[in-house]
C-alpha cells in the first residue's frame, strides 16, 4: 500500500452503528451485509495491541461516525474540537465507489463512548448539519504529486450542539507545531485488535489506546512530506476500523497533531502487525490549520516533491563525488540539503548537492535529503544510493625483465556494461490502487546519448503521474544522457484498474543503450 495502494477499509464497528445508520431513515446498500465491512478500496486503521482505555477521562474528545455509502455502512472515528466541530479524515466523508462527498443526512455522530457495544436507544445521537472535505485532497491520486494521502482531512458541523465537560465529552485542540521527527504521539481508536484481522474482519468496539513513534526526517518518502508523516509501533499498530482517530501529543496537555489517515503493509503484505507503518494527516501546517478554522483565504499550499530527485553514481567509491539532482517542487519553495548516514541518521555533510566520500564512509549507504520550505510548511525527499561506498580503486603494475628489453604492464581496467533496475512498490495493491515506478539506468564504463528508456503499461493499468515522460501506444519513455559511470533515477505513478482482474500484475522497463541493444528489468506484484 505505497502512494495511492494504502488500506483504508471502511468497517461496521458493532451492531451499534448499523443502529446509528437505520436512525437515519435510510435502506441498507444493495449487496450490503449488516455486521460486514464495506469493501472499500481504501483503509481505515485501528489499534492492534492498545491498551483498553477505561475511563472517557483518557480520551474524551473521541467521537464515532457512523453512516451509510453507495457500497455498505461504515463508522471512522474523530475527535471534538468545540461543540459543534468534528475532525475527521476526508475519505470517511467521500463516497469510496464515486468519490463524491456524502450526503449530511447520511451520517450520524456519538460521543463520550469508551464501549459502542453500551450505545442504546437512549444514547445522545448527532445529526450532521454539513461537512467540509480538505479542497487539496483528492481521492483519485491525479494530483499532489500523486499522493493520494496527502489533505486527507475533514470537518464535521453538528446540526446541535453537543454540552461539553462534567464528565462527557471534551474539545480538545490542534498543536501549534507538527510532530518533530522521532517524536512520540497516542492514538485512542475503536476497531481491529488482532494482527490477523482481513477486510471483513467486525471489531469488538472497544476503545484502545497505543503509542507511535514518527518517523526521522525524509524516511517513509514519498509519505513524509509537509502534510503528510508517518509514525509506527514495535508493539502494536493501527489496521481496519479506525481512520480519523487524533494523534495526539504524549506530553503536557494532549493536543491533536494528526489525523489517522491509511496503513502501510509490511513486506509480506500484511497491514496489522506490529511495527507496520501508519501515515497521518497533519494538521499543525498553517493551510490545514486555515482550512480547519475555516478561513475563507488559507496560506499557500505546502510544497510537493514531484518524485524526479536523483544522484549518481550509484556505486560511490571513496574519492568520488557523488553528485545529487534535488528534484523539482511545486510551491516554490526554499531548499536545503544534508548527506546522510543512512543507517545511523548521522549528518555527513550540510547545504552542498554533492559529498565526496573519506575512507571512513566506507561499507557506509549514504543518503541525500532534501528539505523544502515555504510559507505553507517543510517537505522533505530522500534518495539513496545504490550500494555501499567502496574503496578506491587501486592501479598497479608489474615488470618483466629480459637481457633485451625491459616492459612495464598494467592490468586492463574491467568495462561495466550498462545496466537497468526497476522498483515497483507496494509489492501488494488493492484494485483502483497506484504505484509507484522508479526506472534507474546506470551507464557503466561508456558515456550514453540519447538513450530511450521506457516503461510498457501494463493492460490493468494507466500512468496516473508521468513526471516527464511521453506516454503513447501503451508505453510511458524518457530521453536521457549520460556520462560514463553516472546514473540517472527516473519515476512515474501507475493506477491500476479499478474492475481489473486479482492476481499477478507484470511491469517491466528497457532502455536502447546502443544500437541493436537494450538493458531490460521487470517487476511483479500482486493485485488484490
Amino acid at each position: 500500500m505505497a502512494r495511492g495502494t494504502t488500506a483504508r477499509l471502511g468497517s461496521v464497528a458493532s451492531i451499534a452503528a448499523i443502529v446509528a445508520a437505520l436512525a437515519l431513515g435510510v435502506g441498507a446498500p444493495a449487496g450490503s451485509a449488516h455486521g460486514r465491512a464495506s469493501r472499500d478500496r481504501r483503509a481505515h486503521a485501528a489499534i492492534v495491541n492498545g491498551a483498553a482505555v477505561s475511563s472517557l477521562s483518557q480520551a474524551p474528545w473521541t467521537a464515532v461516525i457512523g453512516g451509510v455509502n453507495s457500497e455498505s455502512y461504515f463508522s471512522c472515528d474523530g475527535s471534538v474540537l468545540d461543540s459543534t466541530h468534528i475532525l475527521t479524515a476526508a475519505h470517511c466523508l467521500v463516497d469510496p465507489a464515486t468519490d463524491a462527498a456524502l450526503a449530511p443526512g447520511d451520517l450520524v455522530v456519538y460521543v463520550g463512548l469508551t464501549n459502542l457495544n453500551d450505545i442504546s436507544s437512549g444514547t445522545p445521537l448527532y445529526r450532521v448539519a454539513s461537512t467540509r472535505v480538505d479542497p487539496g485532497y483528492d481521492p483519485t491520486g491525479t494530483s499532489n504529486a500523486g499522493i493520494v494521502d496527502a489533505y486527507d482531512l475533514g470537518v464535521i458541523t453538528l446540526a446541535t450542539p453537543l454540552t461539553l465537560g462534567a464528565g462527557g465529552p471534551e474539545a480538545i485542540a490542534l498543536a501549534p507545531n507538527p510532530p518533530a521527527p522521532g517524536s512520540s504521539a497516542s492514538v485512542a481508536g475503536f476497531g481491529v485488535e488482532t494482527a490477523a484481522a482481513t477486510e471483513t474482519t467486525n471489531p469488538t468496539g472497544l476503545l484502545n489506546e497505543l503509542d507511535f513513534t514518527f518517523a526521522p526526517a525524509g524516511e517513509c518518502v514519498p509519505y513524509y512530506d509537509a502534510v503528510v508523516g508517518c509514525m509506527s509501533s514495535s508493539t502494536g499498530s493501527a489496521c481496519f476500523g479506525d481512520s480519523g482517530s487524533a494523534v495526539t501529543t504524549t506530553s503536557g496537555t494532549p493536543m491533536v497533531v494528526g489525523v489517522v489517515d491509511a496503513g502501510l503493509p509490511d513486506a509480506s503484505g500484511n497491514n496489522c502487525e506490529p511495527g507496520s507503518t501508519t501515515l497521518v494527516a497533519k494538521v499543525s501546517v498553517p493551510e490545514i490549520e486555515d482550512f480547519i478554522d475555516g478561513v475563507p483565504d488559507p496560506d499557500p499550499p505546502a510544497p510537493q516533491d514531484q518524485g524526479d530527485e536523483a544522484c549518481s553514481p550509484a556505486d560511490p567509491v571513496v574519492g568520488q563525488a557523488i553528485t545529487c539532482y534535488p528534484g523539482t517542487w511545486s510551491g516554490s519553495p526554499s531548499l536545503t540539503y544534508e548527506f546522510v548516514d543512512d543507517a545511523t541518521g548521522a549528518v555527513l555533510s550540510q547545504g552542498s548537492t554533492s559529498y565526496t566520500p573519506t575512507q571512513a564512509d566506507v561499507g557506509r549507504l549514504i543518503d541525500f535529503v532534501v528539505s523544502a520550505t515555504n510559507a505553507g510548511g517543510t517537505a522533505y525527499s530522500r534518495v539513496g544510493e545504490d550500494s555501499a561506498v567502496q574503496p578506491p580503486f587501486v592501479t598497479t603494475t608489474s615488470s618483466t625483465t629480459t637481457t633485451a628489453t625491459t616492459t612495464s604492464t598494467a592490468p586492463k581496467p574491467k568495462t561495466k556494461p550498462a545496466a537497468l533496475h526497476l522498483a515497483v512498490t507496494p509489492a501488494r495493491v488493492h484494485r483502483g490502487g497506484r504505484l509507484g515506478v522508479r526506472v534507474t539506468l546506470d551507464s557503466g564504463s561508456s558515456a550514453l546519448s540519447q538513450a530511450r528508456v521506457c516503461v510498457a503499461v501494463p493492460a490493468r493499468a494507466s500512468v496516473s503521474t508521468a513526471n516527464g515522460a511521453r506516454v503513447k501506444d501503451g508505453e510511458a519513455c524518457w530521453t536521457v544522457s549520460l556520462r560514463a559511470n553516472s546514473s540517472r533515477l527516473l519515476a512515474l505513478v501507475l493506477r491500476t484498474s479499478r474492475g481489473g482482474k486479482r492476481g499477478t500484475l507484470t511491469v517491466s522497463a528497457k532502455a536502447g543503450v546502443s544500437a541493436g541493444h537494450d538493458v531490460t528489468a521487470q517487476a511483479r506484484v500482486t493485485v488484490t
